[in-house]
């Protein structure tokens, strides 16, 4: 059995602890499995140790997740219907992937009467978001809502916020809910909800492969979610696959929005002709990945996976060109960050598990829905928040 490995494919030599063994290629390969691991099984108690053994405990995992769940996370009815006129602001990242949320935060704010001004930041500018935060303020948000940030990137601007009393509620951040104490008052999709979905797409390559699956996995770790759901799929595949090697090549945001990640993947693999998986940590850094792979004569040999896919991974599910995508129910994650407003709004206390860990699912090309669409969440989620709000018909 050969021990699972994390490697790290950059241009540059990485350091890691002392148990590293530096390669020829300058790639360091850390031994981080052994004969004595066993995988996580369905019931979370530890397995045997044969690959077939890790595929088939992965498969159990997978199998609920197959199916989307009939209902929302939040269940406790609000006491009073909400107010109309709350102003909240949306500071959000100018990436593709972010255009579901946008669309469902508008209509969720509709719905109870309140109103939304969206912001727009530059990914690749460590100052938009704390600059976004500090102009929600002086626009006299009541609320504001921000993607991807984390309490390191705000800056001053989180304190002027807890200073003005203006909560903010995190979407897929890393940071701790400490409400009066750190200002922030809800974490929708947090990390929380990060060790569920990367480990069911790092469960969906163990099964597929038999358990012996040579993993390349594509990350931007600026973004703090991010660099946690690159240590949840490190971990998974440590625990659950030890006959699994996992390398790692970073990109950085200018590389996303200039087009030049397929590039970089592309010639990783040939660099490297053992990976036969592509595992990118979220939709936008496989967009053209399954035309580029097919150009470069790699698509026989290599596999697609992503969470969190954007339009063009699903139709790549669809086709055949990528095998399994565990989509991000954004539009339910925003009716749930704007229950959590109106929780607060009236006094009461948000349930953090309710409102961190949102619906995980696994499509692939025999389950995915048709006509094709973003997994909104729950069926009937808008309908069953309304209920929720005493405005359902």
């Amino acid at each position: 059995m050969k021990p699972f490995v994390w490697r790290a494919s950059a241009p540059i030599l990485v350091l890691v602890c002392a148990a590293g063994i530096a390669s020829s290629t300058g790639v360091i390969a850390q031994d981080l499995g052994g004969e004595s691991a066993a995988p996580p099984s369905s019931d979370g108690s530890a397995g045997s140790g044969s690959a077939s053994d890790w595929a088939a405990a992965a498969q159990a995992r997978i199998e609920p997740l197959l199916q989307a769940p009939d209902t929302i996370t939040v269940t406790e009815p609000l006491p009073a219907v909400p107010e109309p006129g709350v102003s909240v602001y949306w500071v959000t990242p100018n990436l593709q992937s972010q255009q579901p949320n946008t669309d469902a935060l508008e209509a969720a704010t509709k719905a109870l009467g309140w109103k939304l001004t969206t912001l727009q930041t530059d990914s690749a500018d460590p100052q938009a978001v704390p600059a976004g935060i500090e102009q929600a303020l002086s626009g006299g948000a009541d609320y504001i809502i921000v993607s991807g940030g984390s309490v390191d990137v705000y800056g001053e601007a989180l304190p002027a916020a807890i200073q003005a009393g203006v909560p903010v509620i995190d979407m897929y951040s890393t940071d701790e809910v400490g409400g009066e104490s750190n200002g922030i008052y809800a974490n929708v999709g947090g990390t929380g909800w990060i060790d569920v979905q990367y480990p069911a797409t790092a469960d969906y390559v163990i099964a597929h492969s038999g358990g012996d699956a040579n993993v390349l996995y594509v990350d931007i770790p600026d973004f703090p979610i991010l660099a946690a759901a690159a240590d949840a799929t490190k971990t998974h595949f440590a625990e659950a696959c030890p006959d699994c090697t996992l390398h790692t090549l970073d990109v950085s945001v200018t590389d996303l929005t200039g087009g030049m990640v397929t590039s970089q993947i592309v010639s990783t693999l040939q660099r490297d002709e053992n990976i036969d998986y592509v595992f990118t940590s979220f939709g936008d850094l496989a967009t053209g990945l399954p035309e580029s792979l097919a150009q470069a004569g790699l698509d026989s040999r290599v596999q697609i996976v992503t969470p969190t896919p954007n339009a063009d991974q699903l139709q790549a599910v669809l086709d055949g060109t990528l095998l399994a995508v565990v989509p991000n129910p954004k539009a339910q994650a925003s009716w749930t960050a704007i229950d959590a407003i109106a929780r607060l709004e009236q006094g009461l206390v948000v349930d953090e598990q309710q409102h961190t860990v949102i619906p995980v699912v696994v499509w692939t090309t025999d389950n995915i829905p048709t006509p094709l669409g973003d997994f909104a969440g729950a069926a009937n989620y808008e309908e069953q928040f309304k209920q929720l709000w005493g405005i359902g018909g």
